[in-house]
């Protein structure tokens, strides 16, 4: 057992900005590479994932996983699970949305500071909120009556357009969905094009992600996590607005969510400036996690319910849905995690009582494994043993 080796790959570890209880890590890596017991490791990994399925607590019908360590990928599906199905990704929407705000402002057709209320005179009382201010979710934001109540599209539009900032000094921001909601109205509105077609012209088919759309043809894909048989999206204020805002309403698979990893490791989907930048501003939410621009998770060396793990890397993003999926991206380590699950019974209104407990402790256990698997991957490689 070369020990001097196994530290090196954990130091490596630790300097690309990973917090891990070191010994303990160390010895259970020790004791399968000693005991040739990868076989085994690897039937814990995916029994981890079965009991999370079949957890009664959970109440979920369909899961499907994809862990990728560098260049090790592994899939876990339920019985049935295709590419063909689509899950509700809900608030991961807003990383999608993100992007195109990103290329307009490369663009040049807006520009951060630029003032709501003047791209969209119809926001009367957004007065001084700019898109950054949006995009990093501060203040506190009203509308007179609550989107989710809306009777139809037009009364969705006409309770949004009366948004109002109820707090400008800066002190705090809220993880919420009406920011992006607003961003994509105002996105639609300078372009003259849906968002459907905004991500079909800078993301979907430039990159190839041809699992990733709203409103998906309940014919020829099948729909889950929805919590609903009329092939839209569970949040109902999405749903109004013909199952498309800038907050939620995506529906994708593991395969799409693989080639965004691959994307943002690449620095292809936002650059190195962005990412840097993102990592730099963020906000602290009601649990004490660092959260960026569209409340996308950062890295947090001392949070266990992040979905940017402190186990790994300073350039980790992370996201969650309300529908109970979530993914993972390490860019620096190249780790990936992304867990979709159909887990909202028909007409719900959400998931069991217990299901976001066991998420947390489901993703750390994850997150563990990966780092154990990470490191037998490269000392193995090290010491050119297949």
């Amino acid at each position: 057992m070369n020990e001097v080796l196994l530290d090196n790959l954990i130091k490596e570890l630790v300097d690309s900005g990973s917090t891990i209880d070191e010994a303990k890590i160390k010895n259970k890596v020790k004791t399968i590479i000693f005991n040739n017991q990868v076989n085994n490791f690897l039937a814990e990994i995916r029994r981890t994932m079965e009991n999370y399925k079949n957890n009664p607590e959970n109440e979920i019908n369909h899961i499907s996983i994809t862990i990728v360590i560098k260049d090790y990928k592994i899939n876990f599906n339920s019985e049935g699970i295709n590419e063909h199905t689509l899950f509700d990704i809900a608030s991961i929407t807003k990383l999608f949305t993100l992007k195109l705000i990103y290329e307009f402002i490369k663009e040049g057709k807006i520009h951060y500071d630029d003032k709501i209320n003047d791209l969209c005179p119809e926001f009367t009382e957004l007065n001084n909120y700019t898109i950054k201010d949006a995009m990093k979710m501060f203040g506190t934001i009203e509308t007179k009556g609550k989107l989710s109540s809306a009777i139809n599209k037009e009364n969705f539009i006409r309770i949004l357009e009366s948004a109002k900032i109820l707090d400008y000094s800066y002190d705090s921001s809220n993880y919420t969905d009406i920011g992006f909601v607003i961003l994509g109205y105002v996105l639609e509105s300078i372009s003259n094009l849906s968002l459907q077609e905004l991500m079909d012209k800078y993301i979907f088919k430039p990159y190839d992600l041809n699992f990733t759309m709203y409103n998906p043809d309940g014919e020829k894909y099948r729909l889950l996590g929805n919590g609903n048989n009329l092939g839209m999206p569970h949040d109902y204020k999405t749903r109004i607005n013909d199952g498309i805002t800038g907050a939620a309403g995506l529906f994708s698979n593991g395969s799409d969510l693989f080639k965004l990893f691959n994307l943002l490791c690449n620095y292809e989907f936002f650059d190195k400036t962005f990412i840097e930048e993102m990592m730099n501003t963020y906000f602290l939410d009601d649990r004490q996690r660092k959260r960026s621009y569209a409340g996308i998770y950062i890295s947090n060396n001392d949070n266990d319910i992040s979905f940017a793990p402190k186990e790994y890397s300073n350039q980790t993003l992370g996201h969650q849905g309300f529908t109970g999926s979530i993914v993972i991206f390490d860019l620096i380590n190249c780790f990936h995690i992304s867990v979709l699950v159909d887990a909202i019974k028909n007409n719900a209104a959400k998931k069991a009582e217990n299901f976001v407990h066991n998420c947390y402790d489901f993703k750390n256990t994850l997150v563990e494994h990966t780092i154990v698997l990470y490191l037998i991957i490269v000392y193995y490689s090290k010491n050119n043993v297949n």
